[in-house]
């Protein structure tokens, strides 16, 4: 065999190892890491878990996403009917909304539609949050409670919003 052909095959044989272990080393890290917090019984600890933890206890969410490291997470949470809204004053985190808050809320809102716009079905990691996506600005007021996290001017961050009316929590989150 020629040396050309000897070095070739080397070559592509080294670039094909290497692909396949990153490959396989961010397929296995992300659900290796998923994995360990389920076999231990424990929740990453992250300021959407603590924030979770302390609304009061809701029946039923239904959580959607589009990505694995970088992406974006809609999740809606379901209370009984007979709920207080008062029970989100008991968190450390929720705070009622002012007319001053709606604005800040508008923005958090408008980061995120924007960003689902590149969510679609086909993809592996995620869901077409679009389709399911159900929050909407109209449905803002003072009567509902919030929390805000943002890192580094909507480079990652999430909003909390508890609507009075309807019962439910939403959870919309961006990780790039």
């Amino acid at each position: 065999m020629p040396k050309s052909v000897k070095i070739t095959i080397a070559v592509v044989s080294i670039v094909s190892v290497v692909f396949f272990s990153i490959l396989g080393f961010i397929i296995f890290g992300f659900a290796g890491t998923a994995t360990v917090y389920t076999l231990l019984g424990k929740e990453p600890d992250t300021v959407q878990s603590h924030v979770e933890k302390s609304m009061p206890k809701y029946n039923d969410h239904e959580v959607y996403f589009f990505g694995a490291m970088d992406g974006y997470e809609y999740i809606e949470y379901y209370f009984d009917e007979d709920l207080s809204p008062a029970e989100f004053d008991k968190s450390e985190y929720f705070k009622r909304v002012t007319e001053k808050d709606i604005e800040e809320i508008n923005k958090y809102v408008d980061e995120f539609e924007n960003g689902i716009e590149v969510t679609y079905d086909d993809f592996l990691l995620g869901d077409d949050i679009k389709k399911v996506y159900s929050f909407n600005k109209s449905m803002v007021d003072t009567d509902d409670y919030f929390y805000t996290f943002n890192i580094d001017n909507f480079r990652c961050y999430t909003l909390f919003y508890f609507d009075s009316e309807r019962k439910t929590a939403f959870e919309l989150r961006a990780k790039t």
